[in-house]
């Protein structure tokens, strides 16, 4: 049975890369030390040094040792400060003769408890603004009753006090009486009555005082349970529109029938009652009946039969008879609905048209299909175009090549593209093989050129296996 390091040795020598090293660290297992010595060896910078010194253990001083050779910045000094404590005051001593930055010293502050006190001195010779202040205030906690004074003195606006009161319990009341005499916007106290029941009635009246609109209250009423009723109250107080009331209706079923009853006495236009006559059937012939009254046209009416109901329908029926509607026009509304569909989406080619709607018409309109097709190719030169260009590829016979052949032009570094292209391309099969074949593929793309291209079995077999072993020794790592 081989040892760790034969099975180390065995692995190195399939040329693993950086990120496969990074993983096994990791795991940190018994064949993480190894993967940390293979990186520290070939020479890390000190963004390398600095993610093994915040990452291993085992070797945090000898990556902070070396960085300190390597000339670290302020922030690779930083990072051996809270993470080596060996180093801890080396690397103090060199952050000071650098002129540390306010953010680095809140960063110690934050995060090195030995040196909080220190590291404030510091902070507050090099005269702290409010941002320095608030990001060091909800870590340090022996330092906030000195941090919240010092922040007193710079005169908090309401977003500072808001930062307070959401994330300093202790301090959350001073910054609150605070806020009361700064005229916090509506939003502040709309945030504090949905998250703070201790303050929610003083933050509500506020509230109340400062004239809420509608749409500020329609926000309460969806996203604050504790005070939704008196926030319906006051709306319907404010004389909401029948925009207002339809949100109302559609969105909170315990208040639809009060809004229902309010909407009819605001007059409803014809395609709010067709809206509810849709959508509501505790509404629909109370809805139906005022329609009627409104004289509506026989587009209006033909909606209707959408519904399937046989009240309406019959009704329907009657009035558009009633009205001596013509029959082209009937015959254009109700027997000719595709011909138009696809009159207006050949105009749509005409026009500017995104890839989206041209991919419906690909989907949906098969004589204009080719057209279609050609269109989203001419355009293909961005990442976000890569899913219409598979769709053609898939599904449009016709432009498969002419498509294939312009992903390859944009893509040919990107495996899973260049294997879309094999799987439904025949005649590009062998040409983006090969080019597969020269970009690591992973074993399945391997599997697949084995299977399906002849010409590339012998070179693809053989990676294939080195793969296998390859992974088969990086499974028995991860997982020692």
């Amino acid at each position: 049975m081989s040892t760790v390091k034969e099975t180390w040795e065995e692995f190195l020598n399939m040329g693993p890369t950086k990120r496969v090293l990074w993983n096994i660290l990791r795991k940190n297992n018994e064949y993480s030390k190894h993967a940390a010595r293979t990186l520290l060896e070939d020479g890390l910078d000190n963004d390398g040094l600095e993610y093994i010194l915040t990452h291993i253990k085992p070797f945090q001083e000898a990556a902070g040792k070396r960085m300190l050779k390597q000339n670290p910045s302020n922030n690779n000094l930083c990072q051996i400060i809270k993470h080596v404590a060996p180093l801890r005051d080396t690397a103090w001593e060199k952050l000071l003769a650098k002129n540390p930055s306010n953010d680095n010293l809140c960063y110690i502050i934050k995060h090195v408890t030995p040196l909080q006190g220190v590291a404030w001195k510091k902070l507050l010779k090099q005269s702290p603004d409010k941002r320095h202040l608030l990001d060091i205030i909800k870590y340090a906690q022996p330092l906030q009753k000195a941090v919240w004074e010092k922040l007193l003195k710079q005169s908090p606006d309401t977003l500072d006090l808001m930062y307070i009161i959401n994330n300093i319990e202790n301090l959350r009341k001073a910054a609150w009486e605070k806020l009361l005499r700064q005229n916090p916007t509506a939003w502040n106290l709309r945030h504090i009555s949905e998250n703070f029941a201790d303050l929610r009635e003083v933050a509500w009246e506020k509230y109340l005082k400062q004239g809420p609109s509608n749409h500020e209250l329609t926000a309460i009423i969806m996203y604050d349970d504790n005070i939704r009723e008196k926030a319906w109250k006051r709306l319907l107080d404010q004389d909401p529109d029948n925009s207002t009331l339809k949100w109302v209706i559609d969105k909170f079923e315990p208040f639809r029938e009060e809004a229902w009853e309010r909407l009819l006495k605001q007059n409803p236009d014809n395609s709010t009652l067709k809206w509810v006559i849709d959508k509501f059937e505790p509404f629909r012939e109370e809805a139906w009946e005022r329609l009627l009254k409104q004289n509506p046209s026989i587009e209006e009416l033909l909606e209707i039969f959408k519904l399937a109901e046989p009240l309406q329908l019959g009704k329907a029926c009657k009035l558009i008879l009633n009205q001596n509607p013509s029959n082209n026009d009937l015959r254009e509304v109700i027997n000719n609905l595709e011909t138009v569909r696809k009159k207006a989406e050949k105009r749509a080619l005409e026009q500017e048209i995104s890839n989206k709607e041209l991919q419906k018409i690909i989907e949906s309109i098969e004589p204009l299909q080719i057209e279609a097709g050609k269109r989203v190719i001419e355009r293909a030169e961005k990442s976000e175009d890569i899913p219409y260009l598979c769709h053609l590829i898939k599904n449009v016979k016709t432009l498969q090549v002419e498509a294939g052949k312009r992903l390859l032009r944009q893509y040919p570094q990107h495996n899973y593209l260049l294997m879309h292209i094999i799987k439904n391309v025949k005649t590009l099969r062998l040409m983006v093989g090969k080019i597969v074949l020269e970009q690591d593929p992973d074993n399945n793309d391997l599997e697949y050129i084995i299977t399906h291209i002849e010409p590339l079995q012998k070179e693809a077999q053989k990676m294939l296996d080195k793969n296998k072993r390859r992974d088969s020794l990086l499974e028995k790592i991860l997982n020692a």
